[in-house]
């Protein structure tokens, strides 16, 4: 390895960290402990309570159907919003 493929390396290396790092802040800024949360898993979209922040993307949620305390990540909160978006639009927008 040359001396600038390490460099480019160390380069994308600090800024996946820095990234990592944006979104677990932003997790925590957006979902706060004890916060109403949506996610969905599969084909289902669940609601919960956030009850903790885990390492990284992950928030530990307690889901209010089951009552099961579960870890998502950023990926299953994106889906539910995708979704939520999604069926808000107007089958007909000429109506």
């Amino acid at each position: 390895m040359t001396p600038e493929q390490r460099q480019e390396l160390l380069n994308c290396q600090s800024a996946v960290r820095a990234a990592n790092y944006d979104l677990e802040e932003a997790l925590k800024r957006h979902f706060p402990i004890g916060g109403s949360i949506r996610w969905q898993r599969g084909l289902y979209p669940q609601n919960g309570v956030v009850e903790g922040h885990g390492f990284g993307s992950v928030l530990l949620v307690r889901n209010s159907e089951t009552g099961k305390k579960i870890r998502i990540t950023e990926f299953e909160i994106l889906q539910a919003a995708s979704r939520d978006a999604r069926d808000s639009v107007p089958l007909n927008p000429s109506s």
